[in-house]
């Protein structure tokens, strides 16, 4: 990354910015490149805690558990479910403004 920061630094710097909005607009990618990562990681984290839980409501079923006495997993699992696909419609909704 550190490299095609500083290409980026150059190509502004030789289209004609000054030093100090080049560095500037450099840091702005550095700061989105960061966030796109915390973006990333927190999805992967959502997608674990669903595996997890419909992992454990698998197991349940296999061990004859009613819907009824799975009532509450069953509703964390779609809001779950509901609150990352928010998540990814902001993130695509980002990453077209970009």
């Amino acid at each position: 990354d550190k490299l095609a920061f500083e290409r980026e630094y150059a190509r502004l710097i030789e289209q004609g910015s000054t030093p100090a909005a080049a560095k500037q607009a450099v840091e702005l990618q550095k700061q989105l490149k960061q966030l796109d990562r915390v973006y990333e990681r927190q999805l992967k984290n959502v997608d674990a805690q669903i595996d997890r839980l419909e992992t454990a409501i698998a197991t349940a079923r296999a061990e004859k558990a009613t819907d009824e006495q799975l009532k509450a997993q069953l509703e964390t699992l779609d809001a779950i479910k509901k609150k990352r696909d928010e998540i990814k419609e902001i993130g695509r909704a980002s990453c077209r403004r970009n």
